[in-house]
């Protein structure tokens, strides 16, 4: 929608990203006004035997996606039960990743 507008050029897209911890946190998730879940993603977590490893896999897939399709600029990863370690780690490996420059709070505690 966004490029079929030629909003793309002119705007910068931050996709949110839900980082999924529990089934109690998904449940609530998939509740919200607004917010639609994919099957695929239902699937993926309902079946988990590791939730809060595959909330992380799947939002690293969704992060990867949009990344490389070049519909995004940025991410805003919303912790869903996943902990703060989760949403640190999703961000550290992003930047890795994309060799992307580190924070000036990342680089003060090295």
């Amino acid at each position: 929608l966004v490029s079929d507008a030629g909003l793309r050029e002119r705007v910068f897209v931050i996709a949110t990203i839900p980082v999924i911890g529990s089934a109690g946190a998904f449940d609530v998730l998939c509740r919200l006004p607004g917010v639609l879940v994919p099957d695929f993603v239902r699937q993926r977590i309902d079946g988990a035997e590791d939730v809060r490893r595959e909330g992380s896999m799947v939002a690293r897939e969704l992060m990867s996606e949009l990344y490389e399709a070049g519909v995004v600029d940025g991410f805003h990863l919303v912790n869903f039960g996943a902990g703060p370690e989760a949403i640190r780690d999703l961000a550290l490996e992003l930047r890795r990743e994309r060799r992307l420059p580190r924070t000036e709070s990342e680089a003060a505690r090295t």
